[in-house]
């Protein structure tokens, strides 16, 4: 009994003794590490002072950038200053009205898209630098087509335009309907030395490699949108600014399943193929660019007449375009047979008639083609309607409208005597036959010579008449 007391005693002594060396490691190790977080504290306060001390450098750097940025302002206005006045006598009304100004536009940096903001107050300050903004990033990016500093291959062609659609946002245009705004703007496209006649080039990844990129893509670099008076005085001052430019505009009107971006490339690559002689212009009227929303298009066509016919209005009366050529394809024939009659009031009242008339693949039914071709004549100096029976894509039209024909496809030949019909069946086209306007080289070059005044079939070598009598072919 004594021996097993001991032992419990001995082993309290030890697990006492155990303890307190226990606490004793850790009174040190807890000494060492508050030692090493006061350290880590201190390391850190100093890099705080450090950081602290650079951002104070930093703001004194930043004042004195800004007064130099300042000042490189200044000068900058000053170089403007003439561009601005010009303007000013330019907009009229609009610098004169203190009401008159809706909305400020924000020239865009290097490489970002346009940004919009409305006004805080209009006063006629805002509007002055509205036009000033206005005028420093058109005339730079003028400038920048005609430099050949700029390091690209090729050339950059200018497309002025209009749309209906809204903003997306992202510096262009997206589908939606704007059913209260023309919007206008200076769209610049890229065409690279290894462009091909009659195509906006492939855009696979293949053609990075230097020994196939024969065919390269155009390119939308930027796109410049402000007010339409401005866009008018900046077209007015190309115009007489520039080289072998005649007063005249060629105006493309897109068809069915367009974006914005696909159809300022095609509009360039079109005006530039043609060698056209005066301004390439195109209005984007708001097709959602899905071949699933067919219906949605066509109803987009229709009620794009009046922005359609606003913006030839804006080209002749502001921009003083002596002669307006258009080229209409596909469903974009809706957007202009519905401006016949609007068109017909104005050149009736001493407004806008138009040159010659390119009706290419007219998605439109024949019996209003008929109907709108009797006041062809009131409205236009010449008319030319492009039909196929190859074409695929109007074939599917015809099949959704319930089998009524199509102007753009044969049989039947639709024949007016108000307009000259041309069939292009024969030649080499494209696999769903409906681009062939802007991708055959002789349906181009036949349109070349209707631009430049061939506008009687039987005077242009390409064509033969049909065996009808009524109509005109390819060859």
């Amino acid at each position: 009994m004594f021996a097993i007391a001991s032992a419990t005693l001995g082993l309290r002594l030890s697990i006492r003794q155990r303890r307190s060396r226990l606490e004793a490691e850790r009174a040190r190790v807890d000494a060492i590490a508050a030692e090493q977080v006061r350290g880590q504290l201190e390391a850190e306060v100093a890099e705080a002072r450090a950081a602290a001390t650079a951002a104070v450098q930093a703001s004194e750097r930043l004042r004195a950038a800004r007064a130099a940025d300042e000042s490189e302002r200044d000068l900058e206005r000053k170089e403007w200053g003439r561009e601005v006045e010009r303007l000013r006598s330019a907009l009229g009304d609009r610098m004169q009205s203190p009401t008159a100004v809706a909305d400020d536009y924000q020239r865009p940096e290097a490489g970002r898209a346009p940004v919009y903001s409305r006004a805080a107050d209009s006063r006629m300050e805002d509007g002055v630098r509205a036009a000033e903004k206005d005028a420093d990033w058109l005339g730079r990016a003028l400038d920048e087509t005609a430099d050949p500093a700029v390091e690209r291959d090729g050339e950059i062609y200018p497309v002025w335009f209009a749309t209906n659609r809204k903003h997306s946002g992202r510096g262009t245009f997206g589908h939606q309907r704007d059913v209260d705004t023309v919007s206008y703007g200076l769209a610049h496209v890229h065409v690279p030395k290894a462009h091909q006649f009659g195509s906006v080039g492939r855009m696979g990844w293949w053609q990075r490699l230097p020994h196939l990129g024969r065919d390269a893509p155009l390119e939308l670099l930027q796109v410049g949108v402000a007010d339409a008076a401005v866009i008018a005085a900046e077209l007015r001052h190309w115009i007489a600014s520039t080289p072998d430019v005649e007063s005249r505009a060629l105006v493309y009107l897109h068809g069915f399943n367009s974006t914005f971006e696909e159809s300022a490339i095609r509009a360039a690559q079109i005006g530039y193929d043609l060698k056209f002689p005066g301004a390439m212009a195109f209005f984007s009227w708001p097709s959602h660019g899905s071949r699933e929303l067919y219906l949605y298009d066509a109803d987009s066509a229709r009620i794009s007449a009046e922005p359609f016919v606003k913006f030839l209005q804006t080209l002749r009366d502001a921009a003083g375009v002596e002669r307006i050529d258009i080229l209409a394809h596909s469903m974009g024939n809706l957007v202009y047979s519905g401006a016949v009659d609007i068109l017909m009031q104005a050149a009736q009242r001493g407004g806008v008639k138009l040159g010659a008339v390119l009706l290419a693949a007219p998605d439109l039914d024949v019996d209003e083609f008929r109907i709108a071709a009797r006041k062809y004549p009131l409205v236009a100096d010449s008319s030319t309607v492009y039909v196929s029976k190859r074409d695929r894509v109007l074939r599917i039209s015809r099949s959704i409208r319930g089998g009524s024909d199509r102007v753009g496809l044969t049989p039947p030949v639709a024949v007016v005597p108000q307009a000259h019909t041309v069939e292009v069946s024969k030649i080499d086209l494209s696999l769903l036959g409906h681009g062939y306007f802007a991708a055959a080289e002789t349906v181009l070059r036949d349109m070349h010579d209707v631009l430049h005044g061939l506008v009687e079939p039987k005077e242009r070598m390409r064509l033969r008449l049909a065996d009808d009598g009524a109509h005109w072919e390819i060859r």
